[in-house]
């Protein structure tokens, strides 16, 4: 009641400060609902927001925005002709948003939008305000990408690219097939090497979608060598989705030459027919070097022997253990082989692991090993012979897994090893293990 009477009286002395402060309170609550809400309000209700609002700049863009970009909520990178309107429809939204502007001249969503509504000769030069001024604007970034990749203008084209990347690294898809252009464009492909070798974000994840868009199964290969010897050599994943892609299309000749060619300095000098024999490096990823996959109660890896040596290693259960397998493809001449190595461990099961060499995409094995059984504590040599037929082998796997051929043979315990494997050919005129060029690749 004293607060009641304090606040008349204090009306009754001051009351032009009293409705001045009141006439304030009620501009800086409208202020802030035309300038924090109505844009919200714009994107469920345009008409209600332009009748309450229509003076704010941030209100009108929102509105015209969502007319010319109805697909603008999921961020789609695609840049297109505003919908089907008449001409005086589009004029009307072009004037909106040019007196919009006149209030917030700098606004880099108003100047992206009168881009797209502009004239194509004028076009342009609103585009390059609006990426000059924000480089969240990916669409203005985009549109002078497709711009500058058409008129040959392949450095700026990549800058467009970089910066859409970097800011909306889900656009990768979107923006992918630009790059694909330049990479198979032997003068745009310059450019692009020279941005991947500056290691942006964006391009181990570009490197790993190429080989799903491309038309040339070389191109990957040619970038990926470009960065060979640079500071940021291609990552092992991008390396091994690109190696699945050829074996997808089954140029297998090509997909060897390219990991040949891929190979460091230093593991390049392993030409045995059976890479990384004796496990001096650790697995790399490549389906021509070692591929390990574990699987419940069996646990494969490489473990030291001795300071200077190495072996593949199977820990088993005890138990039942799932599948798994220690493999790796290589690329043999038809002719005659010997798989060679030395293993020991103890076994304890009705079945143990054994090698096998197949043709891939055939059935049946063209040469296996003894069973690794029993309690072996020494080392023990074994080997065993293979031919390579003339047709339908052009690529093989030689791989290790238990030789398990009915529920209760998976139940196994105990551990083994094997070290310094070893495929060579044998006979009269054996072939050479070195094939594959870029003859593969069709």
């Amino acid at each position: 009641m004293r607060r009641i009477v304090w606040l008349d009286s204090v009306f009754e002395r001051r009351p032009l400060r009293v409705v001045a402060l009141g006439a304030l309170g009620a501009a800086l609550a409208w202020a802030i609902v035309t300038t924090n809400i109505m844009p919200h309000v714009a994107e469920r209700a345009p008409g209600v927001a332009l009748l309450l609002a229509s003076d704010n700049p941030n209100v009108v863009f929102g509105v015209v925005d969502r007319k010319i970009n109805p697909d603008s909520a999921a961020e789609s990178a695609a840049i297109v002709a505003p919908p089907a309107m008449s001409r005086s429809a589009r004029d009307r939204l072009r004037r909106r948003a040019q007196n919009a502007l006149l209030r917030s001249p700098l606004d880099a969503r108003g100047l992206r939008i009168l881009g797209q509504l502009a004239p194509e000769e004028s076009a342009a030069d609103f585009m390059e305000l609006a990426a000059r001024h924000s480089l969240n604007e990916y669409r203005a970034h985009h549109w002078l990408l497709q711009k500058r990749l058409s008129e040959g203008r392949y450095a700026e084209a990549l800058l467009s690219a970089d910066i859409v990347l970097r800011t909306r690294p889900q656009l990768m898809p979107f923006i992918a097939p630009y790059l694909e252009r330049m990479a198979e464009d032997r003068t745009a492909s310059i450019a692009l090497e020279r941005m991947l070798a500056r290691n942006p974000p964006w391009r181990e994840r570009f490197l790993t979608h190429l080989p799903s868009i491309v038309s040339d199964v070389r191109a990957p290969l040619r970038l990926m060598l470009a960065l060979k010897n640079t500071a940021h050599p291609a990552g092992a994943e991008s390396q091994r989705r690109y190696f699945e892609f050829l074996f997808e299309r089954r140029v297998y000749d090509f997909a060897y030459y390219a990991w040949r060619q891929l190979l460091s300095p230093e593991r390049a000098q392993n030409e045995a027919t059976l890479y990384n024999g004796d496990f001096a490096f650790p697995p790399s990823g490549s389906p021509f070097d070692w591929l390990l996959r574990s699987g419940a109660g069996a646990r494969i890896d490489i473990a030291s022997v001795s300071e200077d040596s190495r072996a593949l290693r199977i820990d088993y259960g005890p138990g039942r253990v799932a599948p798994h397998v220690a493999m790796q493809f290589i690329k043999l001449p038809a002719g005659a082989y010997r798989m060679a190595g030395r293993y020991r461990g103890e076994i304890a099961g009705r079945r143990g692991p054994r090698w096998r060499v197949a043709c891939v995409n055939a059935n049946g094995s063209i040469g296996e090993s003894e069973m690794g059984m029993g309690r072996i504590r020494d080392w023990r040599h074994f080997e065993f012979e293979f031919i390579v037929p003339d047709k339908d082998c052009a690529m093989q796997s030689a791989r290790l897994e238990l030789d398990a051929r009915s529920p209760s043979e998976w139940i196994v315990a105990g551990e083994i090893s094997y070290a310094d494997l070893k495929i060579e050919p044998i006979g009269e005129g054996a072939p050479s293990a070195t094939v594959g060029g870029p003859s593969g690749a069709q």
